[in-house]
């Protein structure tokens, strides 16, 4: 499967947002998403990062520059929503 195929995109794409709608304190790099989630971070990271950075433009998901440069993607949530089970904190 080459990693341009949009098919794969579209894929990547339904999984990570129904992943992060179904755990609402999930969040992760793109190198461990690729690495965790598709066990093949080489072969499948320029694929899931095109897909989070599509997701980050249409407001679905946002991003936080971790300390090492990497970025942490998370699921945006409407304002005033709180997360389930977490320490109260809204977006």
């Amino acid at each position: 499967m080459r990693d341009d195929d949009p098919e794969f995109s579209a894929c990547v794409r339904s999984f990570i947002v129904w992943h992060l709608r179904h755990n609402s304190n999930a969040g992760d790099t793109a190198e461990g998403i690729a690495r965790s989630w598709f066990l093949s971070e080489q072969e499948r990271l320029p694929t899931v990062q095109r897909v989070l950075e599509s997701l980050r433009a249409q407001g679905i998901v946002r991003c936080a520059e971790l300390p090492d440069g990497k970025l942490h993607y998370t699921l945006r949530r409407a304002p005033g929503v709180r997360r389930r089970g977490g320490n109260g904190a809204s977006d």
